[in-house]
């Protein structure tokens, strides 16, 4: 997991850890904005609704393929019922609870989200 972590993770000036954007490490590929899954816009399309999950390992998907981490699967589920829903796999992996604030509001905020879950399996959330 070390060499993973070194590979899509870096830290900004301000010393908060993202997501490298346009970044592959063997499944796992990181968007052009620095999230989990399929290519998004910053800016929002008409009546969309954006939902960005955000958590550990398990939300990231460190051990699932493109496309079968649970953001991913939670979008296919709502996308007959609500096709103008759009869920963001906004999580880091590593992200310690300290810098969870700053992370959110450079990184994250700017998509605009309507909602903004956060999501742990583990008491360290």
């Amino acid at each position: 997991m070390k060499k993973l972590f070194s590979s899509i993770v870096a830290i900004d000036s301000d010393g908060i850890p993202y997501n490298i954007p346009n970044t592959r490490y063997k499944k796992w590929k990181i968007n052009s904005l620095g999230f989990r899954g399929k290519e998004i816009t910053l800016e929002r399309k008409k009546g969309q609704i954006r939902i960005t999950c955000f958590g550990s390992s398990e939300t990231l998907g460190a051990r699932e393929t493109e496309g079968k981490e649970w953001p991913s699967q939670l979008g296919e589920m709502l996308k007959d019922k609500y096709p103008k829903a759009e869920v963001i796999n906004i999580s880091i992996m590593g992200l310690s609870q300290k810098m969870r604030k700053a992370y959110i509001e450079k990184y994250v905020l700017p998509l605009k989200p309507d909602i903004i879950g956060c999501f742990s399996i583990s008491g360290n959330q």
